[in-house]
């Protein structure tokens, strides 16, 4: 059965639930604003409740999703593969005329609305009494919808108007409209149902009797009030306005004689509410048989199969002898527990959906199998295939979690293969193995998936020499020395280059980013020149930095040479160092502050939001405005913008790093800012070791 008819099965039982709470138990009871609310948490509760999900509350295990849910096909023999002809899926037959119906009653529903469109159109503002109303002289009786009323003065003597005006104005006052709405779109989708019928007319019916009362109690004549309703009776109006004519007028008129319910009647209120409730919570669990039985018998769970050639003769046999018998499952007491004796026998047919469940232990049941289908197979042995937990990645996990029919992803060993065993919260179970290109296929189509990283390759042989070190971190408020040159060995360096820099090609300034198509196998060495002294080379317009990039064929140009003799005159950098002080903490902390400084140090491989979000909010307390913004650099790599400001001193600087790039070379991005000064530091370093 598709998930929607289950769906609206649900929710139609809840409508006639909620219903017949409120005929038997409230209906005749006088308190009309608590009955409103009931009835309006009824529908609410009704939509939404299929989906509200108390195992994870009550339940002292883990979900039924998450264990091992053990079911024990048996076993069927089949010499050659019979690929069965497609059919028509006949359950869609209803699912059809579900929406059919939806479009006809939303149609029906938008016709009101322009009706009642026309005839505000066709109105004029009036007023009577300081109670503003449209006049129209189209209709017969009066009505409210939203917050204005309508009515037709001719039809009316001045000693009628004022009634009718503060009946309406009850409505307006109360939002009555909001209630009618409510109920109409009810029946718009849930328009097969009596239940919600028959709660839209409990609906308005029960705005009314507040309207009556309302008006009866500022001293109105009740006789007089009733003759006025008996008079205007008749007329009809759009159906989702409040009409003061309401057709139950001997209803009404019942409830206005009536006496008031004494409090004790608020008993029934607390009564039918949680009762209602809690039957619709046991209905929607009590059916293992259809829906979530479906999900014990899945095709993924874990199958235990016999473990002699007798067992499988007998399974074999049984099915030969019952040709429409589909499937035989075997199901433990405990489907959590895998040593639970079993319990129960079921048979899957071929001819209907439902599953028929036979107790071993009782002695009628099994007197009936044996009747309808011969002797009962012998039970199989109870002997389990260990299926071991597999970790996943934390995103993977969450990003699956985040799909609101998932309620359980776990990596597991099932039949001797690596897989992702998602639990369904409608009580089924999916199963992904990894070394299956479709099935991983078909798990990022349906979830919106990433394309999934390949399994890891072996570790290669370490390198006969490490690779240049990076430049040592730099104060960007300091004359900054250029970096000693650097062989690149990726194209990812080229492309993960920051933005907003000045930089040049061969000794001339590339404007048009050339630099980006360069072979890297032809760079003889790329320089950086950082603060006071990337200006003092090209001027003002290098304030975030200047970068020389300088091809094995044009090292010995002349442009180049003009260049490097500009680098001469700066001073020359200190070697590369292993901090093991303040600046990146031994211990490997990230965050890190004292009296004078604080300090964030951003580990490539280990960066989580929970860490950014505190070290924002660590330098802010402090003075800066630190930001950090996640993107792809041109090849698709995971690079991280960092953003630092002082607001001491009114400047700041913005740098990218490639997480590949920085965890290529063992480097880590150190943040640092001074408290009493404003000064801040940001830059690349070697890590400490752990």
């Amino acid at each position: 059965m598709p998930e929607l008819l289950l769906y609206l099965l649900k929710v139609n039982v809840a409508l006639v639930l909620f219903y017949l709470a409120y005929h038997v138990a409230l209906r005749r009871l006088t308190f009309y604003h608590l009955n409103r609310l009931f009835l309006v948490f009824g529908i609410m509760f009704s939509t939404v409740y299929p989906f509200i999900d108390l195992s994870e509350l009550l339940a002292n295990h883990e979900p039924i999703a998450n264990a091992y849910i053990v079911t024990i096909p048996a076993w069927a023999i089949s010499t050659q593969t019979i690929v069965a002809a497609p059919t028509f899926d006949y359950w869609q037959l209803p699912v059809y005329l579900f929406w059919a119906g939806v479009i006809v009653m939303l149609i029906r529903f938008i016709v009101q609305l322009v009706s009642l469109y026309k005839i505000h159109a066709a109105s004029e503002p009036a007023n009577y009494k300081h109670i503003g109303f449209r006049q129209v002289k189209t209709i017969r009786q009066a009505f409210s919808f939203w917050q204005t009323i309508y009515l037709n003065p001719e039809q009316h003597k001045q000693d009628e108007l004022e009634k009718i005006l503060h009946h309406e104005l009850i409505h307006i006052t109360g939002w009555h409209t909001l209630d009618v709405l409510l109920a109409e779109l009810s029946t718009v989708f849930y328009w097969f149902n009596p239940g919600a019928w028959l709660m839209k007319k409990a609906v308005k019916e029960n705005l009314e009797f507040i309207a009556d009362q309302n008006v009866v109690n500022t001293g109105v004549d009740k006789k007089e009030y009733q003759y006025l309703l008996l008079k205007v009776v008749g007329a009809t109006q759009p159906q989702i306005a409040n009409q003061f004519n309401f057709p139950s007028l001997k209803r009404r008129i019942a409830m206005m004689n009536k006496m008031p319910t004494s409090k004790a009647g608020k008993l029934r209120l607390l009564i039918a509410l949680p009762l209602a409730t809690t039957l619709l919570f046991a209905f929607r669990n009590a059916a293992p048989t259809i829906n979530e039985l479906s999900g014990e018998l899945s095709k993924t769970s874990l199958e235990l199969q016999g473990e002699n050639d007798k067992f499988q003769e007998d399974q074999a046999s049984f099915l030969e002898r019952n040709p429409n018998v589909e499937q035989l499952y075997w199901l433990h007491e405990d489907v959590l527990d895998k040593t639970s004796k079993l319990t129960r026998v079921v048979i899957q047919r071929k001819d209907q959906p439902q599953f028929e469940n036979y107790h071993l232990d009782n002695e009628k049941e099994i007197a009936a199998f044996e009747k309808k289908y011969g002797k009962l197979p012998p039970i199989p042995a109870q002997s389990l295939q260990q299926n071991g937990e597999k970790d996943l990645p934390k995103e993977l996990v969450q990003h699956l979690k985040k799909n609101p029919a998932v309620k359980s992803v776990r990596g597991k060993v099932v039949n001797n293969r690596n897989a992702i065993v998602i639990g369904l919260k409608g009580g089924g179970t999916e199963v992904y193995y990894l070394d299956d290109a479709k099935s991983i296929a078909e798990l990022e189509r349906k979830y919106n998936l990433p394309e999934l990283p390949p399994p890891p390759p072996p570790v290669p042989a370490a390198p006969a020499a490490p690779p240049a070190p990076p430049a040592p971190v730099q104060e960007v408020d300091l004359p900054a020395p250029p970096a000693p040159p650097v062989k690149p060995d990726t194209k990812d360096m080229l492309q993960s280059l920051p933005d907003g820099v000045v930089y040049y090609l061969d000794g001339k300034e590339d404007k048009t980013e050339a630099y980006k198509k360069l072979d890297p196998k032809k760079i003889h060495s790329i320089n950086v020149i950082k603060g006071e002294q990337a200006q003092k080379i090209a001027g003002s317009k290098a304030a975030k930095g200047l970068i020389s990039i300088v091809t094995e064929k044009n090292k010995d140009s002349k442009e180049v040479k003009e260049l490097e003799q500009k680098f001469e005159t700066l001073p020359a950098p200190p070697p590369p160092v292993r901090h093991e002080g303040p600046l990146v903490p031994a211990s490997g902390a990230k965050l890190v502050e004292d009296e004078k400084t604080v300090t964030y140090v951003l580990w490539p491989n280990d960066v989580t939001k929970r860490e950014l979000d505190a070290a924002q909010q660590a330098f802010a307390a402090n003075g800066f405005d630190l930001s950090f913004k996640e993107h792809k650099d041109a090849s698709g790599n995971d690079a991280i913008n960092i953003t630092i400001a002082s607001r001491k001193l009114n400047n700041g600087t913005s740098v990218s790093h490639s997480l590949k790039g920085l965890a290529a070379h063992n480097n880590v991005v150190v943040v640092k800012g001074f408290k009493e000064t404003g000064r801040f530091i940001v830059g690349t370093t070697i890590p400490p070791e752990k």
